[in-house]
């Protein structure tokens, strides 16, 4: 399946639910089959931007309301990222909401990606 064909999915998913991002599609699913969030490594100043990320801020809002520079934002972020072996915002999310679960899927998504860039 090409990445192109993936965005289209997601972007039906998205009309289909009702919202704007990819994450809450995935908040969606994981309430509708009852999924107990995955704990993930983070501080305290970890949790508040990342429940903040949930529930659909951006870096900007997200240091305007904790009142903290972007960049402290930022870096705060990339410590989770960097703690939880995630690379993306969105390979965090599916990790919290999909738990080790989504470890193996995220490693098949890579392969395909690396499989579909080797074979243009």
């Amino acid at each position: 399946m090409s990445y192109g064909v993936v965005r289209l999915h997601l972007a039906h998913a998205r009309k289909k639910f009702g919202v704007s991002s990819n994450i809450s599609i995935l908040r969606y699913i994981s309430i509708f089959y009852n999924i107990t969030p995955y704990n993930l490594i983070m501080s305290t100043r970890g949790k508040e931007i990342f429940y903040l990320i949930l529930s659909g801020l951006t870096i900007k809002n997200i240091a305007d309301k904790l009142k903290i520079h972007k960049n402290t934002v930022r870096i705060n972020f990339e410590k989770i990222l960097n703690d939880n072996s995630c690379a993306t915002r969105i390979e965090l999310v599916s990790l919290y909401y999909f738990g080790s679960l989504n470890r193996t899927y995220i490693k098949s998504l890579n392969d395909i990606r690396a499989y579909n860039k080797y074979n243009e």
